[in-house]
This record gives structure tokens, sequence and C-alpha cells, in this order.
């Protein structure tokens, strides 16, 4: 099996090598597992609040896409309806099991994006600071 190799970098998303018989495009966020991508999610949130960058608000986004299929095998991992979550991926396929770890990760990487969407970005938090 390919082994994946993972960069990140202001110009890049962490990312996946296609396999050569792949005919896909659009390269694919890869991670192996719900809660490490839930991590990414949070880690991005932080470094948005902290810098006000928005290319962390983007990134945050993007990690989080990778619960319901941008990821290297386009599988959606979660269940937005009932906020079920399976443990990751596996080489070929998604994970069957759904544990609570799995499920409290993606409810958390949940609440994160949600303030993703709340957070005004940095600019405007200075202007509306002014104002008082």
């Amino acid at each position: 099996p390919e082994t994946a190799r993972m960069a990140f970098s202001a110009s890049s998303t962490r990312s996946a090598p296609e396999p050569a018989s792949s005919n896909r495009s659009a390269r694919r966020t890869f991670a192996p597992s719900s809660v490490v991508t839930a991590r990414s999610v949070a880690a991005c949130v932080e470094a948005f609040r902290t810098t006000g960058d928005e290319l962390w608000r983007g990134r945050g986004w993007l990690a989080f896409e990778w619960f319901h299929g941008h990821n290297v095998l386009g599988a959606v991992v979660a269940d937005p309806r009932t906020g079920g979550c399976h443990d990751g991926l596996l080489e070929d396929r998604v994970s069957e099991n759904q544990g609570a770890e799995s499920t409290l990760a993606y409810l958390a990487a949940v609440i994160d994006v949600r303030l993703l969407a709340a957070e005004l970005p940095r600019e405007q938090r200075v202007r509306t600071s002014a104002r008082a």
C-alpha cells in the first residue's frame, strides 16, 4: 500500500498523493481518524481567534469538511442529522465502528465551526471595539 505523506504549509492543505491509477483532479484532505481531524479543526479555530488571519478560518472549515466527504476516499464519515461519527478511514473504506470518542470529537468540531461562523473577522472586531 502507498504511504500517505502529509504536508502542511501556507499554500497547501493536508493531502495524500493520489494513486497512479486515479484520475481525480482534486486532491482531498487526509486524516486517519475523526479524533485527529477534530483536533485539527480546534487548532485552526484557536489560530484564527489568536491571529485574526482568515487563512485559519478557511483551514478550519476545510478540516471540518473531512467529516463530510472531503477526504482521500471521498467518503462521508459523520452524519450531521444524527451526530453519529465513524472512527475514521481505513485504507479502502470508512471504519464501521462509531465509538463514543469519535462521535464526541465530531460534535466538538461542530461547535468549533459554529464559533468560526460566528466570529467576526479581526478588522471588524477592531472597528466595532473602536466605536464603543
